[in-house]
């Protein structure tokens, strides 16, 4: 990775350090970096997607200059005369300093330098903040799928790092949680960033054209994703399996890992599901987000009913631009958001038979356009409210004395 020729005017040197978790972080990733690069002198990318970011910045950006993607690595530190918990940590922060002399020689110094995560997650939080006292550079993020968010008596240990000198700030997907959060990490700048998404999609999709064949005109029933346990899959099968109605089309579409289910459960997904005319399972990655969204759009009906959810959802932002109605659970943000803007129904996530109902009243009825606000959601959520709202939260960073 070729280090900058010259010192940045205004002394606004970015680093975004993406950890990649699969899912949609390589589409978040590329949104981050289009929004940053007005306000940001110059911009280093270290991630495990350094491969595709290059190719999106050569075809996508026009002030590309602006920016350099390197890798991001990580030191595997083993000893016998520690233990394995501690030499995780030793490791984390052994990376932050090697990751603090890959940043000193790209800028030629760390002094004007500001740190950004795409993506902190709190099951992670011990790794984050040893590898940040080993960075040592003021440093701001965005928290995803934090429980304590929401969910009495969760771990709150994440809360720490926030508290750390060196962070400056905190983004969160949850938009009624910016005061919560704002109380419990004092004197840090602290906004919401909607949980954006993207809706090109490929016409030529193999795996849509199977789906549509497949379907031969009945209404696709939809769970997409990552096809874990806590997706609500079970239930889905079950819901599937309680009906043969032949207006409907059950589709599991996403990386799915069998070892996550027991024996019971597999059986009810390799033995009965895929067995069934009105049931269809893809259990492989989706291979690009423009597949996904090929896929996405054949659906009457989403199916986001996750088993004790709190966080946010881009699969409920996604339905909303595509304008197709959404199945969530009781509880937490994604009732909000439905209930707020009417985008589908609310049910218990336990219970397959109220599920089934919900979704055939939907792919019966759709939304009645005077209860649903797709317009106002699609605003409140577009890429320009994206754009605004990080542009906003970064220049305050670089305004914040350490």
């Amino acid at each position: 990775m070729p280090s900058f020729n010259e010192r940045g005017q205004s002394g606004r040197d970015l680093v975004i350090i993406d950890w990649g978790c699969g899912g949609h972080s390589r589409m978040y990733l590329e949104k981050i970096v289009s929004a940053l690069v007005p306000v940001c002198d110059r911009i280093v990318v270290l991630s495990e997607y350094e491969q595709e970011l290059k190719c999106f910045i050569d075809s996508r950006l026009s002030d590309e200059k602006t920016v350099q993607v390197g890798s991001i690595s990580f030191a595997n530190w083993k000893t016998r005369f520690l233990p394995p918990r501690l030499c995780s940590r030793v490791g984390a922060f052994v990376s932050g300093l090697q990751t603090r002399r890959k940043i000193r020689k790209q800028f030629g110094s760390s002094r004007n330098a500001r740190i950004f995560f795409p993506r902190i997650a709190e099951w992670e939080s011990i790794y984050h903040r040893w590898f940040c006292a080993g960075l040592g550079i003021p440093w701001s993020g965005l928290i995803i799928n934090f429980k304590g968010l929401r969910v009495e008596g969760a771990d709150m240990s994440i809360l720490r790092n926030f508290n750390e000198r060196k962070c400056l700030g905190v983004l969160t997907l949850d938009e009624n949680r910016t005061e919560w959060l704002s109380e419990r990490v004092s004197g840090k700048i602290v906004g919401f960033l909607a949980d954006v998404s993207e809706t090109d999609w490929d016409p030529a999709s193999a795996l849509a054209s199977e789906i549509r064949e497949r379907a031969r005109g009945r209404k696709v029933i939809l769970l997409i994703g990552l096809l874990s346990p806590k997706k609500g899959v079970i239930n889905f099968v079950k819901m599937a399996l309680e009906t043969e109605d032949e207006n409907l089309f059950f589709v599991l579409a996403g990386e799915l890992n069998a070892d996550s289910f027991n024996q019971e459960e597999q059986r009810l997904l390799f033995e009965k599901f895929v067995r069934r005319d009105h049931c269809f399972l893809h259990g492989d990655a989706l291979v690009s987000e423009n597949e996904y969204n090929a896929v996405f759009r054949l659906a009457s009906v989403v199916c986001i009913a996750y088993r004790n959810f709190s966080a946010s959802s881009n699969t409920l932002t996604k339905a909303a631009f595509f304008e197709i109605p959404v199945v969530v659970g009781r509880g937490f943000l994604l009732e909000e958001r439905v209930t707020e803007y009417g985008l589908g129904e609310v049910v218990d996530e336990h219970d397959p038979l109220a599920i089934l109902a919900a979704v055939r009243r939907l792919a019966e009825g759709g939304l009645e356009k005077k209860t649903s606000d797709w317009e106002r959601f699609q605003k409140e959520f577009s890429n320009d409210a994206f754009t605004h709202q990080l542009r906003s939260f970064i220049t305050s960073v670089f305004s914040k004395n350490r």
